[in-house]
């Protein structure tokens, strides 16, 4: 049976393999995590495969599917996932990187080009800080001057992650199922005593406008690290060329 392999755990790739079910094209998803597969729609379409893959591992996979097309819908930070996946594609396969629809700077926020660049400004500027970036950035967030007793991190609650931060010095962590609400982040800057709330500029999908809000709201300052600059399309018009290669390969 012809398929398309689309590489998700994130709010577009859950998108993409519903809209996949629903008009019944058989689609192999692949998810990191045991979470991102949960939030997957029950259907006879889709085949969920759970666990990070290494570019040896994607390979493997694309060469047993042989998918018309490989759809990448990764996080837009997940710049090592994305190189493994179209490195993975090379000749074998059309890889298409599906990009989230982009968010308006904010006046209020300031904007940082690297996670090394906020840690320096958080080392020179005293307050508490709530980060809400994620985990795989800990160890740069340990630069960041007496970071153990000034930081909260905020972390997926997912298996081995506040372990994980706890061993890198973090006294304060909080886990919780993302994306994460307003009231929620009011709290939970309240919680910290933040004077500083570090974030990605993850779009509506990952709750970046209510983080602002709530920045706003308790009057704390909203540093965020800038998306990676790429190259893809829109969740739309991954919609219409599933449908054109539906056309054009019979899926």
């Amino acid at each position: 049976m012809k398929s398309i392999v689309l590489f998700a755990g994130t709010g577009e790739g859950r998108e993409l393999a519903s809209y996949c079910a629903e008009n019944g094209i058989y689609t192999v998803v692949s998810c990191a995590t045991e979470y991102g597969t949960g939030l997957l729609p029950q259907s006879e379409y889709l085949r969920p495969v759970c666990g990070r893959l290494d570019e040896r591992g994607m390979r493997q996979l694309i060469d047993s599917e042989r998918p018309i097309a490989v759809f990448d819908a990764t996080h837009p930070y997940a710049q090592e996932a994305s190189r493994n996946i179209c490195a993975a594609c090379s000749v074998r396969v059309q890889y298409i990187r599906v990009l989230r629809d982009p968010e308006p700077q904010s006046d209020y926020a300031l904007y940082f080009d690297s996670m090394e660049e906020i840690a320096s400004y958080l080392s020179e500027n005293d307050g508490n800080v709530l980060i809400t970036s994620g985990s795989k950035l800990i160890r740069t967030y340990t630069q960041i001057r007496d970071f153990s007793a000034r930081c909260t991190i905020r972390v997926l609650d997912s298996e081995g992650v506040a372990e994980e931060c706890a061993a890198a010095g973090f006294a304060n962590i909080i886990t919780g199922k993302g994306p994460f609400g307003y009231e929620q982040d009011r709290e939970h800057i309240a919680q910290s005593g933040a004077r500083f709330v570090v974030t990605k500029d993850s779009g509506a999908a990952g709750g970046f406008p209510e983080k602002l809000r709530a920045a706003q709201d308790c009057g704390v300052k909203l540093l965020v690290l800038k998306r990676p600059q790429e190259s893809g399309i829109s969740v739309e018009r991954a919609k219409e060329l599933i449908m054109e290669m539906r056309k054009m390969h019979c899926l």
